[in-house]
């Protein structure tokens, strides 16, 4: 079972009306060793075995998606990469024209689910309505250059960042500050780094 809130966007969809859609309600995120001992407890394999599954698994995507395949995991789904410019300033230009200037780079991992895992899913997971009241979402007072700012100064007053501190400081929701995070420390002018990784990751000047 799943719980969720229903989250209502400030800005109406022309005709006058609130556009509202639900909002899964995570309330932990599943580590590897939690996983691994989820495996194990589940009688399918050993704990050597789980672990060499997992290394295996991140090398082996490691190694064919930098060589330009896609890679598919029975019952798990299709990964494959997105590329874009190195230099932002290249994005709409002509290929032809700007070949041998423009450098390209990795931007993303995509992740297309397994159908059947999908079906499984949609199944199986029984969703549920919390009763906490109707969440308006309301746009952030500033730009994101002024957010950025903002966070850089926090991070001049407090020496690092956390997501719920970039959250309450910039009036934006998790998400909308995660991305945002990211494109600032994935950015080497931002003045913003990230440590750690999952729910440990924090921001440091940089």
């Amino acid at each position: 079972m799943v719980n969720y809130i229903l989250q209502e966007l400030s800005a109406s969809m022309g005709n006058g009306e609130k556009r509202v859609y639900p909002k899964l309600q995570i309330y932990s995120q599943l580590g590897e060793e939690e996983t691994i001992r989820e495996m194990i407890n589940s009688g399918c394999v050993a704990k050597g075995q789980a672990r060499a599954v997992f290394d295996a698994l991140g090398d082996t995507l490691l190694r064919f998606l930098s060589e330009g395949h896609s890679v598919r995991v029975g019952g798990i789904g299709t990964f494959s990469l997105s590329l874009e410019f190195a230099d932002k300033k290249a994005v709409g230009t002509s290929v032809v024209t700007h070949s041998d200037v423009c450098r390209v780079c990795v931007k993303d991992l995509n992740f297309k689910p397994d159908p059947e895992l999908l079906r499984q899913l949609k199944e199986q997971t029984v969703c549920c309505k919390t009763d906490q009241a109707l969440h308006c979402v309301e746009p952030s007072p500033y730009t994101f250059e002024e957010r950025a700012r903002r966070a850089c100064d926090f991070i001049s007053r407090h020496g690092v960042l956390h997501l719920n501190d970039y959250v309450r400081v910039n009036g934006v929701c998790r998400t909308k500050a995660s991305a945002e995070l990211k494109k600032l420390s994935g950015n080497p002018d931002s003045g913003i780094v990230a440590h750690g990784s999952g729910s440990y990751r924090t921001w440091v000047a940089g």
